[in-house]
C-alpha cells in the first residue's frame, strides 16, 4: 500500500513523490492538495514512489474543504488508475480510467487518452458533505467511483477501451483543476493505492 499526507511545507507542485505529465502545476497548502492560486489551468499527477502490484487496485482520498476558502460546485480532482508507464502513448494502450465527484454531488467515470477524456458513465447523489473518502476501484474490466465506501458508480469496460492492462498499468494518480474565477473545490487531505488482489472493497 501507498499512502500520500503532503506532510510538507507549502510549495507550487504536488511535491517530490508526483510527477507532472500534462498540464500545469498545482500546489500544495497547509499539507493537502488543491488547484493552482490563479488561472484555469488542470494538472495530471503520477504518483512516482512505486505502483500496486497486480491488475486490481483501490485508491482512495480524503477530502476536506480547502484552508483558503470553501467548496464549489465544480469538478476539482479526478483519481486516476491504469495510468501507463508511458503516458504519451496514443490509442488504447495509453488509455486508462479517471473517477470525479463534485460538490453538488455529480460523479463521471472516464477514460482518459493523454490528456483527453471520454466520459463512460455519469450521474449524481446530491449534495455532499465535507470531510469524506473518494474511492475508485479497477478490478480487471470493472470500475466503480464510492463516496464513504458507498457505490456510486460503475463502468464495465467491455469494449477493452483500456487495453494492455497488466504490468506497464498499475500506476496511480490525481488531476487537480484550478478554476479562473474560484479556486475553492475540494482539498486532497491524504491519497492512497492498494493492490485489491484477494481483498475485499474495504476502505483504506
Amino acid at each position: 500500500m501507498y499512502k500520500e499526507e503532503w506532510a510538507i511545507a507549502n510549495t507550487s507542485s504536488l511535491g517530490s513523490n508526483f510527477t507532472l505529465l500534462s498540464g500545469s502545476n498545482q500546489r500544495v497548502v497547509s499539507q493537502a492538495a488543491l488547484g493552482a492560486a490563479t488561472g484555469g489551468t488542470v494538472g495530471i499527477y503520477r504518483y512516482n514512489v512505486g505502483k500496486v502490484a497486480s491488475d486490481h487496485m483501490r485508491i482512495d482520498t480524503g477530502l476536506i474543504t480547502p484552508p483558503a476558502g470553501t467548496l464549489n460546485s465544480g469538478i476539482g480532482l479526478f483519481l486516476l488508475a491504469r495510468i501507463p508507464d508511458t503516458f504519451a502513448t496514443a490509442g488504447a494502450a495509453g488509455t486508462y480510467v479517471g473517477a470525479s465527484l463534485g460538490s453538488a454531488g455529480s460523479w463521471t467515470i472516464q477514460s482518459i487518452n493523454q490528456a483527453t477524456p471520454t466520459s463512460r458513465a455519469s450521474g449524481s447523489i446530491g449534495t455532499i458533505t465535507l470531510p469524506g473518502i473518494f474511492s475508485l476501484i479497477a478490478a480487471g474490466p470493472l470500475y466503480v467511483a464510492l463516496w464513504n465506501n458507498t457505490v456510486v458508480g460503475t463502468w464495465t469496460d467491455t469494449s477493452n477501451t483500456v487495453a494492455s492492462i497488466g504490468a506497464t498499468k498499475r500506476n496511480w494518480g490525481c488531476l487537480i483543476q484550478c478554476s479562473a474565477t474560484n479556486q475553492q473545490h475540494p482539498g486532497l487531505d491524504w491519497a492512497s493505492a492498494h493492490d485489491l488482489s484477494g481483498r475485499g472493497f474495504a476502505a483504506a
